[in-house]
């Protein structure tokens, strides 16, 4: 209402703060959501993108909260995305390893990328087709809990 930016994405990975100032946002004013993030969309895809599984750690809150209230912003990231390059991150967060094949274990970070590759996995697009190939290539990686698929009731 008076203009100012709330930073929903820049250098850090701090998606759980992010994702509790867009759920508190919708509860209080529901109607600018989408003024609220589109200044963002550029950077939030480009995060999305990393190569590093450290940097999808604690992103599953913001992930679900921005696709239940901001269907329409989430998919604008989503189109935005570096394949390739989010390739790498997100099989390298499935496999519990790291971009140089090192063991590094981000279970948060395989929570995140199994929750997008079961939203994106019937796509008929490029997204689609690598939410399939990781979901075969890392079927147990690529689970998760029924109550994480679930909506957030109280938004």
């Amino acid at each position: 209402e008076r203009g100012a930016r709330i930073a929903l994405a820049g250098t850090s990975n701090d998606w759980p703060l992010r994702g509790s100032i867009l759920a508190d946002f919708h509860k209080r004013r529901p109607e600018h959501v989408s003024a609220l993030l589109r200044p963002h969309l550029n950077t939030i895809a480009a995060a999305m993108s990393q190569e590093s599984p450290a940097y999808f750690e604690r992103a599953l809150l913001f992930l679900r909260v921005c696709h239940q209230v901001a269907p329409g912003e989430f998919e604008t990231i989503l189109t935005q995305l570096n394949i390739a390059t989010a390739d790498k991150g997100w099989t390298a967060a499935l496999s519990g390893r790291d971009v140089g094949g090192r063991t590094a274990r981000y279970p948060g970070a395989r929570e995140a990328i199994a929750w997008l590759v079961h939203h994106l996995r019937d796509r008929a697009d490029a997204l689609g087709d690598l939410a399939r190939r990781l979901i075969e290539e890392f079927p147990k990686g690529a689970t998760l809990s029924s109550k994480k698929l679930e909506r957030f009731s109280d938004l």
